[in-house]
């Protein structure tokens, strides 16, 4: 699946680093390979929460997600 037409912002984190928002919901990029970033839920450790994204380097466009998650979106409240 790919993409194109997807509203992708972003916040700087707690410590520093670019969160992605997408739906209401925060990601932190967690390994870069080949020509993708692999982005998992900022909520991963607190809340199990096993929603994930995978965009092109330039996070122009969302490859592959999962996001189901297991909470409601607060991206606004980290």
């Amino acid at each position: 699946m790919l993409e194109t037409n997807v509203t992708i912002s972003f916040i700087k984190g707690q410590r520093g680093g670019l969160k992605l928002i997408y739906q209401d919901h925060s990601y932190i990029c967690v390994k870069q390979l080949k020509g993708s970033k692999y982005w998992t839920c900022s909520k991963q450790r607190s809340r199990k929460c096993m929603a994930r994204l995978i965009t092109d380097l330039d996070v122009q466009r969302i490859c592959a997600r999962n996001t189901t998650h297991t909470h409601p979106p607060s991206f606004v409240k980290e």
